[in-house]
């Protein structure tokens, strides 16, 4: 075979492999992209997680360990601050994630109608699809953790303000039963964040350029 063939054959080889990858031509970097966006709001969430755990333990040691109130309380202030904040973090980081997305996929649409190569193209079809599903599993278990989150948190701070005028036991016990409705939001929360992590890892796994 001439070398001349013999370079063509490679230049459609590599073509190949880029596509059924899902980064074909120009789009490899926005796929690069889209994948650090995920992971960025994959270790956005799994810190979420940690705080709401850490609020919810401090919440707990008020009742459980008859120490200092006062020291206590303020833990729990901190926690639920800290919570807060890492929370409207979250929420940027799934909206660039998000808009990344969206261009990624459109992008990847366009070069798919490129493709002559009809198994190429349907191969691309099912990365995409697939793809397309990771992130749509991702936002439906986001909005369900979402639902729960503003109660959630609406009762921590209505705990906190209650406290504020009333901090002895007798204040923490009137608080007793919104706390364990704010501990039961608290497992929802976790087991849907739970499912959003894991599916956010399988998205930058299908998409790292990182191997």
């Amino acid at each position: 075979m001439k070398t001349r063939e013999v370079l063509i054959l490679r230049v459609i080889l590599i073509v190949a492999v880029m596509f059924i990858a899902g980064c074909g031509g120009k789009n490899y970097k926005e796929g690069s992209e889209a994948a650090d966006s995920i992971q960025d709001v994959e270790q956005e969430a799994i810190v979420v997680r940690e705080r709401v755990n850490a609020t919810v333990k401090a919440l707990d040691n008020m009742f459980t360990n008859k120490g200092n109130l006062k020291k206590q309380f303020k833990t729990y202030i901190k926690s639920l601050d800290e919570l807060e904040s890492q929370e409207k973090r979250t929420r940027k980081r799934i909206k660039t994630m998000a808009s990344r997305k969206a261009d990624y996929l459109k992008r990847w649409e366009s070069q798919m109608a490129t493709i002559d190569n009809k198994t190429l193209r349907q191969t691309a079809q099912q990365r995409r699809r697939s793809v397309e599903e990771m992130f749509a599993n991702v936002k439906k278990e986001m909005e369900a953790a979402d639902r729960v989150f503003d109660p959630f948190i609406q009762k921590l701070k209505d705990i906190q303000t209650a406290m504020n005028m009333d901090l002895n036991r007798n204040g923490l016990n009137a608080v007793r039963s919104v706390a364990v409705e704010a501990k039961e939001d608290a497992r929802k929360i976790n087991g849907r964040l739970d499912a959003a992590i894991s599916e956010l890892s399988r998205a930058v796994k299908a998409l790292s350029t990182k191997g």
